[in-house]
């Protein structure tokens, strides 16, 4: 079992906990920590027997304990369901000096952080991620919000106090839910270094296996690279935090093009080699690395080159809807080459001409 902690602005304190059969020791993990009320939203779809160790480990420390089951899935991260939520809340009396705990995904954890960000303007909250795309990213960061109109764009920053990652809990994804969360893991490593890129490409076969020494290492390199990152940019006020942002710019619009029907590592495993097709146009990325990418990235079992469905007109239309849009302006996390990213920001329109390019690039399967 490993600990990853920081201590992020207004002396917040933030602990990440990594490793396997650890579920059962969160209600010990809460009482030493003071807290002797709880709060649990978790996704009924989950094997029984993870939802009673994570419930017979609160009980079993005696915390006064409401649970409340749902369906994780983006139809959850909606303004109604955080209304849902604080009826709830309140009902239970649950006060400032209480903790709401997410079991679940990133969008039950994305949904269930706002809840608790908004309750009696923040309240304490804890992450168990039962995703790799909630262990390697969702859950990390202390970003919570809804989609409303476009997505996460009802949000707040509300860092959990505590995020409780059990490995093994990635045996029981789908293979295809499994490798959405390897995608934000590759940006991860081409955001931060050649090392961890070159861990990665050296260890496809064993996370393709699902090994679990493979798996906690991705994540535990992931988690350090993030907070890495969020400790020196917590609020996303100094352009820093963009960086992670790397695929997300045509990622996001593939998904409002497609209305969701497509997992989130997809899109922006495709959104990646798009902006990296960015990258060498505007930055000189060498050509040759994109070929690399991609073949990383399809040999983890994941696309590279956009559907179709999403037409270069759609795409467009939803990246002007971007949060990183200022004003007349577009930032865009680009990269020089592996290890070394930097923020670009262009007008608009100039904007969209090169993601349009690149789009277009990546859409006819261009070989570099």
């Amino acid at each position: 079992m490993r600990i990853v902690g920081i201590e992020l602005v207004d002396s917040l304190k933030v602990e990440v906990v990594v490793g396997r059969n650890i579920l059962g020791l969160l209600g010990k993990f809460l009482a030493n920590r003071g807290y002797g009320k709880a709060f649990l939203v978790y996704d009924r779809r989950l094997p029984r027997e993870f939802i009673e160790e994570v419930v017979g480990g609160l009980k079993k420390a005696k915390l006064e304990l409401c649970t409340v089951a749902v369906e994780g899935g983006e139809h959850l991260k909606t303004v109604d369901t955080v209304v849902t939520l604080w009826k709830k809340m309140f009902d239970f009396r649950l006060s400032r000096g209480d903790m709401v705990i997410g079991f679940g995904g990133g969008t039950l954890t994305d949904t269930v952080g706002f809840a608790a960000a908004t309750y009696m303007r923040g309240i304490d909250w804890t992450v168990i991620p039962t995703t790799l795309l909630a262990m390697a990213d969702a859950a990390i960061g202390g970003k919570t919000g809804v989609n409303f109109g476009a997505k996460n764009l009802v949000g707040a920053y509300h860092h959990p106090k505590l995020v409780v990652e059990d490995v093994k809990l990635v045996k029981t994804l789908s293979w295809e839910d499994y490798v959405s969360g390897l995608a934000e893991v590759v940006k991860h490593a081409l955001l931060s270094s050649r090392e961890f890129y070159q861990w990665l490409a050296e260890n496809i076969e064993a996370l393709r296996k699902k090994d679990l020494d493979a798996v906690e290492e991705a994540i535990t390199k992931s988690v350090e690279y993030k907070l890495s990152i969020v400790s020196r940019d917590y609020r996303e006020t100094k352009g820093l935090r963009m960086l992670l942002n790397l695929g997300h710019t045509i990622g996001h619009a593939i998904e409002r093009a497609l209305d969701y029907q497509i997992r989130h590592g997809h899109a922006i495993s495709i959104g990646l080699i798009a902006e990296l097709w960015a990258s060498h146009k505007l930055l000189g990325l060498p050509v040759e690395k994109i070929g690399e990418v991609a073949t990383l990235l399809q040999s983890l079992g994941l696309p590279t080159t956009p559907p179709r469905e999403a037409s270069l007109d759609r795409v467009l239309d939803f990246i002007r809807l971007d949060k990183k849009r200022r004003g007349d302006k577009l930032v865009l996390p680009l990269l020089e080459d592996i290890g070394k990213p930097k923020l670009v920001t262009l007008d608009l329109d100039e904007a969209l001409q090169l993601l349009g390019w690149a789009y277009k690039r990546s859409l006819s399967g261009a070989k570099p």
